[in-house]
């Protein structure tokens, strides 16, 4: 699925550009309602693909009681409890990237 979201993304951001330079060397297009709003379109769905794709930071409870049920069920992958270890202990919650 990911792979289809960064191709398509890709796709409505070529679609953008393209009509972009369009617009510079045939300025009537600009003029064209039509023409803009489907520009726009496709500039919004290849931002929107690519907030989709972007990696986003994780929010974990660092309770004490959390914190041990996910080391002890294996919830969290190492790097990220070596990242919870070094970040402030009496924290309710804390925001840990992704690697």
């Amino acid at each position: 699925m990911k792979a289809y979201v960064i191709v398509t993304g890709s796709i409505f951001a070529l679609i953008t550009v393209a009509h972009i330079v369009r617009m510079i060397y045939e300025p009537h297009r600009a003029q064209e309602g039509i023409y803009v709003l489907l520009t726009a379109v496709a500039g919004v769905l290849s931002l929107w693909a690519l907030r989709l794709v972007w990696p986003h930071p994780r929010k974990y409870n660092v309770s004490k009681g959390t914190e041990e049920h996910a080391r002890s069920t294996g919830n969290l992958r190492a790097a990220e409890i070596r990242s919870l270890d070094v970040l402030h202990q009496d924290a309710h919650v804390c925001q840990v990237t992704r690697i």
